[in-house]
Parts: C-alpha cells; structure tokens; sequence
C-alpha cells in the first residue's frame, strides 16, 4: 500500500516558502513522500494569445521548482525522502480540497500582518480548506518557529467526540517529535440546564467532573503512546486566549474543526479559525471522524 504524502501548497510566495519548510520536515519525521503542488488557472478570454498560457505555465513550474529546491535543502542529505511536484490547471481550492483525498496532511503558508497580495489570498484559502480538506490541514504562520524544537505540542480539548481525532493526531505528532502532550480543556460552555436542576452544583464539582471527562478523553490514547509525557490542563474560561497563550511555547498546537456548541452548517469553528489568525506556532486543524 502506497504511503500517503504530506503535500504542500506552492505559490512562491514567503507564506508557501514556510510551509514548504514545515512540510519537508514533517516528511522526514513521518519517513513519507513529500508532494509540492502549485495551481494556473487554464480557462481564457477570447483576446488573450495563446503564448500567455505557455507563459503562465512556465510560471507555475518555475514556482515548483523553486520549493523542490527549499525542500531538498530542508530534508538534507540522506534522508530518503521522494520529492514530487505537479502543477494543477484549476485553481488552487478545488485542486487542493482534490489532493487532500489521498495526503497525510495539507500544509499551507497563512498570511501575517503586513502581507499583502498572493499572501493574503493563500491566508484565505487556508482557512477556507481547513474546513473542507479530506485530510488534517497544517497552516504554518508568518510569526511561527516553523521547525524550532520546544518539545510541546498542546491539544483543545472539548469534552466531546469531536474532538476525538484531534487528540489522536495530537499524540502521534508528540510521538515523532519526542515532544511532551499539553491537553486543554475549557468548561464555560457546561450545559445550563444541570445549573438550575442541581441545587448542590458548585465550581468545584463541575471543575472536577471536567477534569474527569479529559481524562477519560485522554486515557486509551495514552495507552498506546506510554513514551509521550502527558500534561492536562483545564480552565473554567473560553479555550481560545489560553490555547493561544500556549502556542507561544509550544512546536504546534491542534485543534479540531468544529468544537462544542458549534452549529451545523458553520465551515470552521470559531475556535480553530482564530488560532488560524493568531497563534504563535504552527496549526494543525483536524476534521472530526464521521
């Protein structure tokens, strides 16, 4: 069975330059074949000559090549791991969302501030795949310690099933990276009704049933990473400033798509689109299993 690759979203841009780095990394801690892709558009206006699409595609694999180059250099010598590359001739949410189907992970450059253009068109199209990729999405930011060492990686963890693929991912990249797990936990949105049914409900007694809850989320997981050191956290507050607050000392920081109290419908969770915008380490967003 064919290993599938991380695949990186090329545009030539600083945004795509740190995926790429990111993403030959991730390739060689994973010993998985690393696929770099970039998108044209080939549709035409009657006025337009022939020559500019030979132009343009031109273009498209000179961007390729160019990441081939950074990647090569990222992997280092040695490291046994296939580099490819293609050009998409459609435009790069529908080749993406189609190259998601058989990747590990989709990893793309955010726009940060300041960036313009390219960038922030590629900052877009991150969050709009984080929320329709087939794969988990790795969006790498502008201000990220892309492949600095700080031994963490912290997870979101909301009391649910959602968030049951996140956690595993979350354990598998501590894993490879010998890194320490930090699980948060945020209980502010517990369910209302218990607060007026429950005369005896105090703090503390939601405090350590939420406590038990991530454990309980936590332990068969933990079982079968017994190396990984686990570290639980849990806040009576919205997840998303303390998440934040951990990414500035972590390698990377995982979230899943929709938390709790998400609606149906909604393309991202209000949670995991922020961090997309604001953490200070790379994101990996992780759609919940079906």
């Amino acid at each position: 069975m064919t290993q599938a690759a991380i695949v990186a979203g090329v545009d030539g841009s600083a945004g795509s330059e740190r995926a790429v780095r990111w993403a030959a990394h991730e390739a060689v801690l994973r010993r998985a074949p690393l696929q770099l892709v970039t998108a044209m558009v080939t549709s035409r206006a009657a006025w337009m000559p022939p020559a500019f699409f030979t132009l343009v595609e031109a273009e498209a694999a000179k961007k390729v090549d160019a990441a081939r180059l950074i990647a090569e250099d990222e992997c280092g010598a040695g490291s046994g791991v296939q580099i490819t590359t293609s050009v998409m001739h459609e435009s790069a949410r529908p080749g993406l969302i189609k190259a998601s189907k058989h990747a590990a992970v989709l990893v793309l450059g955010s726009s940060g501030e300041g960036e313009s253009g390219v960038a922030q068109l590629l900052g877009s199209t991150a969050i709009a795949l984080a929320a329709h990729a087939h794969c988990p999405v790795a969006v790498i930011r502008k201000h990220s310690r892309s492949v600095q060492s700080r031994a963490r990686v912290v997870v979101g963890v909301d009391g649910t099933k959602n968030s049951e693929a996140a956690i595993a991912e979350a354990f598998r990249a501590a894993a490879l990276r010998g890194a320490e797990l930090v699980a948060l936990h945020a209980w502010s949105d517990f369910r209302m009704s218990t607060a007026f049914t429950d005369v005896d409900l105090s703090w503390e007694t939601v405090s350590a049933a939420e406590e038990a809850v991530l454990a309980e989320r936590l332990a068969g997981y933990a079982a079968d990473y017994p190396d990984v050191p686990v570290s639980r956290a849990v806040v009576r507050d919205s997840p998303l400033p303390h998440l934040i607050a951990h990414s500035r000392q972590a390698d990377l920081i995982v979230a899943g798509s929709h938390g709790r109290g998400g609606f149906t419908g909604m393309l991202l969770g209000s949670t995991s689109a922020a961090l997309i915008e604001h953490a200070h380490c790379p994101v990996l967003i992780v759609r919940s299993r079906k």
